[in-house]
């Protein structure tokens, strides 16, 4: 007679149905998901305008921004027109500077515009709200 252990069945299924789960998900750790993201860098046009998009990460899914270099001025008036060309919602969010597009539905641009601090220097850091563990961010280097 075969005696079943429902208990470790369960568990053993439960085990598993986790792991699929964080595959799915991505899993990886976060140096892997931004060195993917690549380090393209951009400054705003005359006018002050910059464009950033949120693109591909090269894993399945689209937690990038595509440039994640920024060269700004201290002082200077910048215009972001951020377009989500992926499938889920994204930010454009400077925390140090209180800058945050809101969410921005697939398909969908927002615009912000904000001057940088006259006292910044160095780097400053941006990302996505919802994403940032995932490794869309980019680092603003103020001159």
């Amino acid at each position: 007679m075969k005696i079943v252990h429902h208990r470790t069945s369960r568990l053993l299924a439960l085990v598993f149905g986790v792991a699929l789960l964080a595959a799915a998900c991505g899993g990886g750790n976060d140096d892997t998901a931004a060195a993917e993201c690549g380090t393209a860098s951009t400054s705003p046009d005359a006018s002050g305008v910059l464009l950033l998009e949120g693109t591909d990460d090269g894993k399945g899914g689209d937690n990038c921004f595509d440039f994640t270099v920024l060269e700004l001025t201290a002082g200077e008036e910048v215009t972001v027109e951020f377009e989500n060309t992926g499938l889920l919602q994204h930010t454009f969010t400077v925390n140090d500077w209180d800058v945050d597009t809101g969410l921005v539905d697939s398909g969908d641009t927002a615009t912000v515009t904000f001057t940088v601090p006259e006292d910044a220097s160095g780097d400053v850091t941006f990302h996505c709200i919802p994403h940032e563990a995932l490794g869309m961010t980019g680092t603003i280097q103020v001159t």
